[in-house]
């Protein structure tokens, strides 16, 4: 569980155990609680190759560590709005 107030950024990171992500397209999916539904937030793959959701066009954002190990979803400004369960997919569909 992350709590943030709304004047400040969460960072979620995501690792995939045993592989660079280096090229591969990191998909971000929330879920919220009243929901079983996973929204698509967004995709990054590098910094000149991402898309946003219609949905998640402000305050979200991603970033892959120098190593490209981990992929990293900013929320700027989160708000009780964005409050979820926050899942991570790499190229072959994975869910993590």
């Amino acid at each position: 569980s992350i709590t943030k107030s709304a004047r400040t950024s969460v960072v979620i990171e995501c690792t995939i155990e045993g592989r660079s992500m280096a090229d591969q397209y990191v998909h971000w999916y929330r879920r919220k609680e009243d929901s079983k539904n996973l929204e698509w937030i967004l995709y990054y793959q590098t910094p000149s190759n991402y898309k946003n959701g219609q949905d998640f066009q402000n305050g979200f954002s991603a970033i892959k560590t120098k190593d490209a190990n981990n992929c990293i979803l900013v929320l700027r400004y989160p708000s009780e709005k964005d409050s979820g369960t926050y899942f991570c997919a790499d190229s072959t569909d994975t869910l993590h």
